[in-house]
C-alpha cells in the first residue's frame, strides 16, 4: 500500500522555515491511512534537531537540502549528544541522532496543539489527536531515505524528494517503485520467463543494448557497460543493478522483473527502483521525464506503423514467439516452394550448402537428405534455435552448424560454398544488394544461387496479407535479374513457375492445394558464380 499526500511542500529550509507545515502535512498523511499521530514523534525530533544549534539537516551526498540529488535525509551535529535510547543504524551517519521517547520532546513555537478535542488538533477534522503520554516508545532512524520505525507497528513514514518540491510518501515494507508494468500471459511462471526474458534481450540487441541473460551477466550500450543482473531465479524473478549515467557512477537505480503465480497464469512485473532520485540528482523530475520521454514512446509503440513491424517481425521478418515456433518447424505453405528450389538446384552429396535465412531449419532438414553439408544463417535468435532442434542429429554429426547473423555480414569464408539458398525471405532485405555480395563472395567459383521471392500479384493473398503486404518488396522478374546481374553473377534466369505440382509434392490436403494452383505471384531466380 502507498500513499502520497497532496500538497508539496518546499524542500528549502523545510523544517526550520515552517515547522507547523510539516506536522499539519504529516498528521494529514497518517489520517488517511487510520494511523496518524503516534508517528508525530518522529516529526518533533526533526523539528528539535533542525532547531538545536550546531545541526544541520544534509542528504545523502553531502549537499544541503533543496540541492539537486536530494534522496533522504541525515543528521549530523559537531555537538550532538548520542541518543539515549536506541542506537543509530543509518548508513553513514556522522552521530547518533536524538531518538528520545516521545514524551522527552515538547513541540515547536507554532505547531499546532497537540492534545485535547480540538479541531485544529486534526487537520482532517476527524479524530483528537492522542496525548503526549499515549505516545511513548522507542524510534529508530534507518535507511537511505530516512525510514522511521516504530517498535510498536509495522507501518514506515518514508520521506522523499523531487527537485525543487518536497512530498512525503508512506508505505507497507519497502519503499513503493518509481514506475510500475505489469501484464497477464496465460501459461505458468517458468513458461512465461521463458518466453519473456529471451524476447526482452532480443528486443534490447536490436535497440543497441546486450544483455546476458544469466546471473552476474552484464548489460552494455555501444561497449559501455550500463547494468548487471544481481539476481536470477528461472521461473521467479531476475534483478539488474543499473547504472544509466556513465559520467556520474554514483548514480544508480534497480529493476526488478518478477514472475508471479496468478492462476491459472501469470503476472508479469516490470518494477523500476530509484529512478526518481536519478532524475533528481539532474535537476529534473520523474513527473517531466515521463511526460516528455515514457508516454510518447508508450503512444508511438500503439500507432498503426509500430504496431504493423511489430506483426511482420513477429510473423515474418523476424520471427518470434509461440506461434512462430510451431509455424516454421512445419511451414505447411513453404513447403511447395522447397520442393520447387530442390527441384532447381540438384544437392548431391559433394554440396557444400550455405541457406541464408533458414528460419526453423525445414528446408536444411529437407536438403540433408541429399547427404550435402554446410552452413544456415538467420537474425531470427529463436528461428535459429528451433532449427537447432530440427537438426539436431545432423549437427552432432558435424555436417551442419546454424549461426545467428545478418545477411548482409555472413559470417563465413569466402569461396566455401557450392550453393547458396534464400527461401522466402529475400523481398524483406532492407539492403538486398549487401546481401548478393555476401553470398556472391561466400560461393565457390561456378557456384549456384537460388533466391524464391514474390510478384506484386501476391499481394493481399494469405501469403502477403496486410500489413505483412506493404513491408515486403515485390520484385518484377527483370527487376530481380538485374539486381543479381549487377553483381556479377551470370546464366540468370527470373521466372514465375507452376506451383501446383510442388503442392501436391508435398500432399498438402486438397483445400490448400487450390491456393497453389496457377502461376501468379511467385518468383525464382536461378545464376551462377563465374
Amino acid at each position: 500500500m502507498a500513499f502520497q499526500t497532496d500538497a508539496p511542500v518546499l524542500a528549502s529550509d523545510l523544517f526550520r522555515n515552517d515547522p507547523a507545515l510539516v506536522h499539519r502535512l504529516v498528521t494529514a498523511a497518517f489520517a488517511r491511512m487510520q494511523h496518524r499521530c503516534r508517528s508525530s514523534s518522529f516529526f518533533f525530533r526533526m523539528v528539535r534537531a533542525a532547531r538545536r544549534p550546531g545541526l544541520r539537516v544534509y542528504t545523502h551526498g553531502r549537499r544541503p537540502v533543496g540541492s539537486p540529488g536530494l534522496n533522504g535525509i541525515r543528521w549530523s551535529s559537531q555537538n550532538a549528544r548520542p541518543c539515549r535510547t536506541c542506537a543509530d543504524r543509518g548508513q553513514g551517519f556522522e552521530r547518533a541522532t536524538d531518538c528520545r521517547p516521545f514524551a522527552t520532546h515538547s513541540p515547536p513555537k507554532g505547531s499546532p496543539p497537540r492534545g485535547g478535542s480540538s479541531a485544529s488538533a486534526d487537520p482532517l477534522n476527524r479524530r483528537r489527536v492522542p496525548s503526549r503520554s499515549e505516545g511513548k516508545r522507542r524510534c529508530t532512524l534507518d535507511g537511505p531515505t530516512s525510514t522511521v520505525r516504530a517498535a510498536s507497528h509495522r507501518r514506515r513514514l518514508t520521506l522523499s524528494a523531487t527537485n525543487p518540491q518536497r512530498k512525503l510518501v508512506g508505505t507497507m515494507g519497502r519503499a513503493a517503485p518509481s514506475l510500475v508494468i505489469h501484464f497477464s500471459v496465460d501459461s505458468p511462471p517458468g513458461e512465461a520467463f521463458d518466453t519473456v526474458v529471451p524476447l526482452l534481450a532480443d528486443g534490447l540487441r536490436r535497440s543497441g543494448i546486450v544483455f546476458e541473460t544469466k546471473l552476474g551477466g552484464i548489460v552494455k550500450e555501444r561497449e559501455v557497460e550500463i547494468g548487471k543482473v544481481t539476481t536470477w531465479k528461472a521461473g521467479e524473478e531476475v534483478r539488474l543493478e543499473w547504472k544509466p549515467a556513465p559520467w556520474d557512477p554514483s548514480q544508480s537505480c534497480g529493476i526488478r522483473i518478477a514472475f508471479e503465480s496468478t492462476p491459472p497464469g501469470t503476472r508479469v512485473r516490470w518494477e523500476l527502483e530509484g529512478w526518481e532520485e536519478v532524475l533528481t540528482s539532474s535537476g529534473g523530475n520523474i513527473t517531466e521525464w515521463a511526460a516528455a520521454m515514457l508516454l510518447p514512446a508508450a503512444f508511438r509503440q500503439l500507432g498503426p506503423s509500430s504496431l504493423g513491424d511489430w506483426i511482420t517481425d513477429s510473423r515474418a521478418r523476424r520471427p518470434s514467439g509461440k506461434a512462430a515456433r510451431a509455424t516454421y518447424r512445419d511451414p505447411i505453405y513453404h513447403w511447395p516452394n522447397f520442393y520447387l528450389i530442390l527441384d532447381r538446384i540438384h544437392l548431391t552429396a559433394t554440396d557444400r550448402l550455405l541457406e541464408v535465412a533458414c528460419g526453423g531449419g525445414a528446408f536444411l532438414a529437407k536438403a540433408l537428405e541429399s547427404g550435402c553439408s554446410g552452413t544456415a544463417i538467420d537474425h531470427s535468435p529463436e528461428m535459429v534455435e528451433v532449427a537447432k532442434e530440427a537438426n539436431r542429429a545432423a549437427i552432432d554429426a558435424g555436417r551442419v552448424e546454424i549461426l545467428q547473423a545478418d545477411a548482409a555480414r555472413l559470417p563465413v569464408a569466402d569461396n566455401a560454398y557450392s550453393c547458396c539458398v534464400c527461401t522466402g525471405a529475400f523481398s524483406f532485405f532492407p539492403d538486398p544488394e549487401a546481401s548478393l555480395k555476401e553470398m556472391y563472395r561466400a560461393l565457390a567459383p561456378s557456384g549456384r544461387l537460388a533466391i524464391f521471392a514474390a510478384t506484386a500479384a501476391m499481394r493481399g493473398t494469405p501469403a502477403a496479407p496486410e500489413p505483412l503486404a506493404s513491408r515486403i518488396h515485390f520484385y518484377a522478374p527483370e527487376e530481380l535479374a538485374d539486381l543479381v546481374r549487377s553483381v556479377g553473377f551470370c546464366e540468370v534466369r527470373a521466372d514465375e513457375p507452376e506451383m501446383e505440382p510442388y503442392a501436391r509434392q508435398a500432399r498438402l490436403p486438397e483445400e490448400l492445394v487450390a491456393f497453389f494452383r496457377g502461376h501468379e505471384g511467385a518468383l525464382l531466380l536461378t545464376a551462377r558464380k563465374p
